[in-house]
């Protein structure tokens, strides 16, 4: 049981520091003729990594690095001669980065790009079938989600640090794996799809545990009926687990589908939300700090198939709607692709702001929204104050130092997930000391009354 003591010391020790901002924003990026964010992830300086297609004569691939107030430090393309496609990226432990991409070349491949801090390559490796999700894991390797062909089996694959494969697994009971989520105890979820053989040609969707070697622990699948894409998964506060999905029936307009099962897979509820002639796609979902929940996707009008935007929904704790918001404007519509929960529990969408006169262009479009989906444009709250950790790396055990007006103390894992969260008293004197972390890399979050500071924290 992960444990936090309160010292009475002052701290002297290593720094390792960024200041994060509660400030809302609405930023382009602008890479070649049409550019499309697909996936977002928070880096452990509080900024945001980016993946997705910058389109010129052909698809390449993009990866685009900001600060925490959504301004562009760089972008880098990684080219070849074939169409290619960009389905996620994550920072690794020695603060590089890895996608998951497609390449057409010799066929359908997937393409895993290494690079270091600044975007640069370090290896690439091609694999058959297609990977949708990578995530490094606690034990400095890399699990990557995919499938081997076209309506075969699901596939993970662990490679180690320089890209070798470790070991390559397939399983019957699902088709395609989308997406992961490390736990604790060397547990990893996976959330897969499965287009079954008997009429009518339904989805199913899988919730599929276990263990960094790949072995199954637990297994459910839910539907039978309908026809599910764009499966988006993440865990909940109480320990269970939301999943939002596009839903269809034969030919019917799509909606959203949400459903949300408790630790060891039950349902515990599912809502379905659409409008008559829109098609909803849905394109991830997150929990915010209320217990509720936020969607994004974008919206087709229908006869004609219009874009309509991207969209935000915001759901209470049991799924029930509570608004919906639009960012297209008078003169660019958008599409929405990825979401996350940021650090500060704000919520980060990325996708594409298109201009519909000619010539169509497109950009990159990023938003940090507040918890009601708004840009407030507060004044931004930087800090020059520090998080003091000692000693870092470590061993599972660290001091952090605190402030006069810090109120809370929170762990994440590098997946984002909350590890731990523990009030902060004003007499409680200058460090916490935090005991029994597994291996990995950590971010530490400290709340005062007007901002927030975080440090990278690695135990070894």
């Amino acid at each position: 049981m992960k444990t936090i003591r309160i010292i009475s010391t002052i701290l002297l020790a290593l720094t390792c520091t960024a200041a994060f901002s509660q400030s809302t924003f609405r930023k382009t990026i602008n890479i070649d003729d049409r550019d499309i964010g697909k996936y977002i992830s928070q880096t452990s300086d509080g900024g945001y990594i980016i993946t997705g297609e910058t389109y010129n004569s052909l698809e390449n691939i993009f990866l685009a690095k900001t600060d925490m107030y959504g301004d562009t430090l760089w972008a880098k393309t990684y080219e070849s001669v074939h169409q290619e496609y960009a389905y996620c990226v994550r920072e690794t432990l020695d603060e590089g980065f890895i996608i998951a991409a497609q390449t057409n070349l010799g066929g359908l491949k997937a393409w895993i790009i290494k690079t270091d801090a600044t975007g640069d390559t370090l290896w690439t490796r091609m694999l058959e079938g297609r990977i949708y999700n990578i995530l490094p894991t606690a034990d400095s390797a890399y699990l990557l989600a995919g499938y081997e062909t076209y309506d075969s089996k699901a596939v993970l694959r662990k490679m180690d640090q320089s890209g070798e494969l470790i070991w390559t697994k397939s399983y019957g009971f699902s088709k395609i794996f989308y997406e992961m989520i490390e736990l604790s105890g060397d547990r990893i979820m996976v959330g897969g799809l499965s287009r079954l053989k008997e009429a009518p040609g339904s989805t199913t969707i899988e919730l599929f545990m276990t263990n960094h070697s790949g072995d199954s622990l637990w297994v459910k699948q839910y539907g039978g009926v309908y026809i599910y894409y764009y499966l988006s998964l993440q865990n909940t506060y109480d320990g269970g687990y939301i999943f939002s999905a596009t839903k269809m029936l034969y030919f019917e307009d799509a909606n959203i589908y949400l459903h949300k099962v408790d630790s060891v897979g039950n349902t515990q509820w599912t809502k379905v939300f659409g409008e008559d002639y829109i098609s909803d796609i849905s394109q991830g979902v997150v929990q915010t700090p209320d217990s509720g929940y936020m969607l994004t996707g974008e919206k087709y009008m229908l006869p004609k198939k219009g874009n309509s935007g991207m969209f935000l929904l915001k759901t209470d704790q049991h799924g029930d709607s509570l608004w919906e918001k639009s960012f297209d404007t008078d003169t660019t519509r958008t599409s929405g692709y990825g979401l996350i929960k940021t650090a500060d529990d704000h919520i980060v969408l990325c996708g594409e702001e298109l201009s519909p006169y000619a010539p169509a262009t497109s950009n990159i479009l990023l938003l940090k929204v507040d918890q009601e989906g708004l840009i407030t444009n507060l004044a931004e709250l930087k800090t020059r104050e520090k998080i003091t950790i000692t000693p870092n790396p470590n061993q599972g055990n660290f001091r952090v130092n605190i402030l006069d007006g810090d109120r809370e103390l929170m762990i994440f894992d590098m997946t984002g997930r909350l590890i731990i969260k523990q009030n902060i008293k004003p007499h409680e004197g200058n460090s916490l000391q935090v005991t029994d972390l597994n291996k990995g890399s950590y971010l530490i979050q400290i709340k005062s009354a007007k901002a927030y500071r975080t440090a990278k924290v690695l135990v070894l």
